[in-house]
């Protein structure tokens, strides 16, 4: 998951450096990547575009779990682990998992570009 975030990061900075050199085409290319660094550092920022903004990890997400069904058992991979989990509902991009540890008849109901679950069995 770190790659695919750092991929995010890659892809973030090249479209800023795109646009930069589209507005500016005087500017230098050297000069162009450092202000689009500083975009990029900028927008990291702000936690809003942070978590919203994550075109490789969300479309590799959606692919890898584009077949889970309620039922199913996954890894749900997060920063530093993962948990094997049940799929108990699935609504459009969002999945409601469940863990066996936990307790009460609720699971967590969460975003497929979020995280990654990755099916247990083949």
């Amino acid at each position: 998951m770190r790659w695919l975030r750092w991929v995010d990061a890659l892809v973030a900075w090249l479209g800023i450096w795109f646009g930069v050199s589209l507005f500016l085409p005087a500017m230098p290319p050297g000069a162009t990547m450092i202000l689009a660094a500083g975009g990029l550092l900028l927008a990291a920022s702000i936690p809003a575009i942070r978590r919203t903004s994550r075109p490789v990890s969300a479309t590799v997400s959606l692919l890898v779990s584009r077949r889970l069904r309620p039922g199913d058992r996954v890894w749900f991979v997060r920063r530093h682990d993962a948990d094997l989990v049940l799929v108990t509902a699935r609504h459009g991009v969002r999945v409601v998992v469940a863990r066996p540890d936990q307790e009460g008849a609720e699971g967590m109901n969460i975003r497929q570009t979020r995280v990654l679950l990755l099916p247990a069995e083949g």
